[in-house]
């Protein structure tokens, strides 16, 4: 028995979003407020016993429904010592490494990671993303394996995969 996998390249569907974080105690620069444009490349996987693993167009739409909350937004930790904040329609944010950051509340997504690391990132729209195929009125009895590429830039990138 063999392997049989579909993939969709976000950077062609419009699964691209912008984004500004930062990294405490990174060094390289990571540690200041900075941006990246980041795109996503999903792949589902099964048996090659079966005929069809997925609608394509199912998946481009629960790619773009899971980046777009992200798109032109300051992405800020909830873990790993990072506080958060929120009154009056701002946040004060007090990262690990004790900086201080007042910011609008339409302005940021709080994510549930340590750091806002690419491998974090990369991580969490897994998870979003497994969990949109597992409400999916789309069966996926047969999908076994679902791998997320996320590029930072159009060179370099974090690959995270994970089951259903």
């Amino acid at each position: 028995m063999g392997r049989l996998a579909i993939f969709v390249d976000g950077r062609r569907i419009g699964a691209r979003f912008h984004v500004a974080h930062r990294i405490s105690v990174a060094g390289h620069g990571l540690d200041r407020l900075h941006g990246h444009t980041y795109d996503i490349r999903l792949s589902l996987a099964g048996s090659d016993q079966v005929a069809f693993l997925y609608p394509f167009e199912a998946l481009m739409q629960i790619m773009v429904e899971a980046v777009e909350p992200l798109d032109n937004k300051v992405l800020l930790a909830d873990g790993g010592g990072n506080v958060a904040k929120f009154e009056n329609g701002t946040v004060t944010y007090v990262s690990a490494d004790e900086r201080r950051y007042m910011f609008p509340r339409d302005d940021i997504v709080l994510l549930p990671v340590r750091e806002v690391t690419a491998e974090a990132l990369a991580d969490y729209l897994l998870s979003q993303i497994l969990l949109k195929l597992r409400k999916s009125a789309i069966s996926t009895k047969d999908i076994a394996e679902v791998e997320l590429t996320l590029w930072e830039g159009s060179e370099r990138g974090v690959v995270v995969g994970g089951t259903l």
